[in-house]
């Protein structure tokens, strides 16, 4: 796997994500498969990393590690120092496959991931906006 990094303005962009020792394998027939083994990252508040490899080379799988959805892993993931122990606000995912519904705008189809969460409109309102700022589709909600 190769990473990339290229700094950004850190402005409006908060957040260092630190990877120590990670692993990850897999069950198949009994036995544990490795995925990920030893992965130690740093990435600073602002950087841009790309991930690189592939098919199957776990790029997804650090990822899902990474947002929380998988918390079956050895090893750290810290998010401003503090261990990642499930899904956050503070982090999000594009899956690789199409999962925007057609019918919705851009706004209603992010603001569908905080339908349950126990926001005030406003909050959920302020959220959204900030998102569709920060990858830069604003004036396209």
């Amino acid at each position: 796997m190769n990473a990339i990094a290229h700094a950004l303005p850190t402005s409006a962009i908060t957040g260092a994500l630190t990877l120590r020792g990670l692993n990850k394998a897999y069950p198949l027939k009994g036995k544990a498969v490795p995925v990920l083994q030893g992965i130690d990252l740093d990435i600073r508040p602002g950087e841009f990393v790309s991930i690189l490899g592939a098919s199957g080379c776990g790029k997804s799988t650090l990822l899902r590690l990474i947002v929380g959805l998988d918390q079956a892993y050895q090893g750290q993931i810290l998010l401003d120092g503090q261990p990642v122990r499930g899904p956050g606000l503070e982090r999000g995912i594009v899956f690789q496959d199409h999962r925007l519904f057609p019918w919705m705008t851009l706004q209603q189809n992010i603001a569908l991931a905080l339908k349950n969460h126990a926001l005030p409109t406003t909050e959920k309102d302020r959220l959204v906006a900030e998102h569709i700022e920060r990858v830069g589709l604003s004036g396209y909600e």
